[in-house]
């Protein structure tokens, strides 16, 4: 029975040990839960930036049947850039992003230029 006091502080050291790594596990889970939500936070509004930049370029098409920048076209209030328009024909392929701190969003679109509208394709 001389053993009681070694044996007991081996066991209090051994639970300690156990729920120390435990808690540590934990607590990497939740901050990479956090980073995951934050990021899908960033590429959700990134996305709806981009949204708002196609629009934006079929706005500028509607204005202007020959918009074509030579260098992308930032838009500030909105977050985004008009990469390109490229003319097909009656058709305009419509390349921008959307980039909200520090995730970019692509999305491309294709328009047709009617005699008095601009219609919306597709955006993908």
């Amino acid at each position: 029975m001389k053993n009681k006091g070694f044996i007991a502080l081996t066991l209090v050291i051994f639970v300690s040990s156990i729920t120390l790594a435990f808690v540590a596990v934990q607590s990497i889970e939740t901050a990479h839960f956090f980073d995951f939500t934050v990021q899908k936070k960033y590429r959700l509004m990134s996305g709806y930036f981009a949204d708002n930049c196609v629009d934006q370029a079929v706005l500028e098409l509607a204005h202007d049947y020959f918009f074509n920048p030579d260098v992308p076209q930032v838009v500030p209030d909105f977050h985004c850039v008009i990469d390109s328009v490229l003319p097909e024909g009656d058709l305009r392929m419509i390349s921008v992003y959307g980039e909200y701190k520090g995730v970019k969003v692509y999305r491309k679109a294709v328009a047709r230029l009617g005699k008095t509208s601009v219609d919306l394709l597709s955006v993908e």
